[in-house]
């Protein structure tokens, strides 16, 4: 009523861009994120491989020592 038609239809296609601008951005930002999900995803696997080969590794070095006590006294 209060705006004329040449208004409304510019008010309409834009807010169609807008929305349609928005749906984009909405998709794009889903796509990042599920890609570092993905990303972290793969870390944390890396991590854990780490966290536990190292832990191994320390426990067969405690196994070394109390195997030879003998040369880790006289070293230390």
């Amino acid at each position: 009523d209060f705006l004329s038609t040449d208004e409304v239809n510019r008010l309409m296609s834009m807010t169609r861009r807008k929305r349609r601008s928005v749906v984009r951005d909405l998709i794009e930002s889903r796509r990042t994120c599920r890609r570092m999900t993905n990303i972290l995803s793969k870390e944390s696997k890396i991590f854990k491989d780490k966290i536990f080969g190292a832990e191994e590794f320390s426990q067969t070095i405690e196994l070394n020592k109390l195997r030879t006590p003998a040369k880790t006294t006289k070293t230390a």
